[in-house]
């Protein structure tokens, strides 16, 4: 089977530019882009997308506490 390690990886060229780094947005893309690409070329569900999956696979059927779930839901989208 293969394994497929994803690292980070650092600015090199020594120009200090840490735009990166300073847009915590941009890493969370990141980690979610390179963890999709180890689930799609492995089959199995990294750590931090395992969690994910967990939380919204957990809905409860009751309306107003599935409203809130899916309220909540938002939060990962739009924090994404």
């Amino acid at each position: 089977m293969f394994k497929i390690q994803v690292e980070e990886t650092e600015d090199i060229d020594g120009n200090g530019d840490d735009s990166e780094k300073s847009n915590p947005d941009i890493n969370i893309m990141k980690i979610i882009k390179d963890e999709m690409a180890v689930f799609e070329a492995v089959g199995q569900r990294p750590k931090t997308l395992q969690m994910l999956y967990d939380a919204l696979i957990t809905v409860p059927s009751i309306s107003c506490e599935a409203e809130r779930s899916f309220s909540a839901a938002g939060y990962f989208t739009t924090k994404l």
